[in-house]
């Protein structure tokens, strides 16, 4: 069982470690963190017939995300699971700020939407 936390989600995925009973089905575990990211937004969009509005950050789209405390592409494995949320973005409005450091979306190169396993891939610009 894979607990609602996404980060959770994407170590498991990353890993196929468990819990609390090690590494099931290695063999299968996603070994592109960027295409892992993928997985969970814009496929995860396209299998839910939301791929117009959701899945990936672009004019014409939600622009919900979440600014993150590390750089998930770049993290060690093991500090994937206690990754937080800095900051929430919904219709690419700060909803929410966890953090007092000041974030702008140019300066991220990573962010998971708001819903959970929905991420996005940013491009700094």
């Amino acid at each position: 069982m894979v607990p609602v936390n996404p980060f959770w989600q994407f170590y498991h995925f990353l890993t196929r470690d468990t819990i609390s009973d090690g590494v099931y089905g290695e063999n299968e575990r996603v070994t592109s963190r960027v295409e892992l990211l993928r997985m969970i937004t814009i496929n995860y969009a396209k299998l839910t017939g939301e791929a117009d509005i959701k899945g990936s950050i672009e004019p014409g789209k939600l622009a919900d995300f979440v600014v993150l405390s590390d750089d998930i592409l770049s993290v060690a494995e093991r500090s994937i699971p206690n990754m937080k949320a800095l900051a929430t973005y919904v219709g690419g409005k700060e909803s929410l700020s966890r953090s007092v450091v000041s974030v702008s979306v140019s300066e991220c190169c990573v962010a998971l939407s708001v819903a959970p396993m929905r991420a996005s891939l940013l491009s700094p610009g």
